[in-house]
């Protein structure tokens, strides 16, 4: 147990730390900022570069918290993007990740890849560049709120700041913001994404698949800003979600043919200029309530749902 306390300033890490049972790293961090801004604890990331199944950079274990920190890493190449390994990664009951600023991770937090419960996320900005998000192995109530993933978080960051078309075209064919397979009762609240190729990706791994509330989420400029490949028989409850398809594809939302279970869709938006609000296969159940819908996309024969099998209302 006990809070180990990092003072504002900039730190090279070039290895990787280990939170033991109860231990808090804690920064100082009041507000989201840019990392060339000089506020706050920001730690200079620079172990694993080229191998993403290296050490993950901050490990948490039972009831250990990250807080009030910004990761920046000075050496990833904005040119020819590099591979890291996770930057933080939790294992067993109460992981906690609070009022963090992730620059330019290639892969931001994992909870997934051990067994884990009870994960909390909650204030976390930046622009991760292949998975933002990814929640797995947990068989009781996770909860992330107030998430925003942007590429502003490094195009402004001062530090190896990437042309911006070229960062959009990388997040736009490799960032899945929010990959979801086995949770039970998951609960989102207010995220975001922008320019991702994937924004909320559900489906089936080894451990099963995803049922939860999803309220408040939004996915802008997205290839799919929905992508449902499996969920739990009780389903996704998505409510006021905003999202928004961007000029390179064709459907905001997928259905895809491996799915069986169910997804609500209640007083959710979708507009921009793709052509197809959903495509849905499968045999399970999509319904949508108090929806509105814009596409707005070139192909005028394209019908707004296309429902190739299951059930839909």
């Amino acid at each position: 147990g006990g809070i180990i306390r990092i003072p504002k300033g900039m730190y090279l890490v070039a290895g990787s730390l280990k939170l033991h049972e109860g231990v808090t790293l804690a920064g100082e961090w009041e507000a989201p900022h840019h990392a060339n801004t000089g506020q706050g604890t920001v730690i200079l990331a620079t172990g694993g570069k080229g191998d993403e199944n290296a050490t993950p950079l901050i490990n948490l274990n039972q009831s250990s918290c990250v807080k009030g920190i910004t990761v920046l890493y000075p050496d990833q190449d904005p040119s020819n993007i590099q591979p890291y390994p996770w930057t933080i990664q939790g294992r067993g009951m109460h992981c906690s990740v609070i009022d963090v600023t992730l620059v330019n991770p290639y892969k931001g937090i994992d909870f997934g890849t051990h067994p884990n419960e009870l994960h909390f996320i909650s204030n976390v900005f930046g622009s991760p560049l292949r998975i933002g998000i990814f929640v797995d192995k947990t068989t009781d109530i996770g909860r992330i709120e107030n998430v925003h993933f942007n590429p502003h978080y490094w195009g402004r960051a001062g530090e190896a700041v990437p042309d911006w078309g070229a960062l959009i075209k990388y997040i736009g064919e490799n960032l899945v913001a929010f990959e979801f397979a086995r949770t039970d009762w998951e609960y989102v609240l207010n995220t975001f994404v922008f320019g991702a190729k994937v924004g909320y990706r559900f489906y089936e791994g080894p451990d099963g698949s995803v049922n939860g509330n999803f309220l408040g989420i939004g996915a802008d400029w997205c290839g799919r800003a929905v992508l449902v490949e499996q969920c739990q028989p009780p389903g996704l409850l998505i409510t006021n979600g905003e999202f928004v398809g961007n000029d390179k594809t064709d459907i905001f939302m997928e259905v895809t043919a491996t799915h069986t279970g169910v997804v609500q869709l209640g007083n959710c938006s979708f507009w921009g200029p793709a052509s197809q609000i959903a495509k849905i296969d499968g045999k399970g159940t999509v319904s949508f309530s108090q929806c509105t819908f814009l596409n707005q996309g070139n192909d005028k024969d394209a019908f707004t749902i296309d429902a190739l099998s299951g059930d839909v209302n």
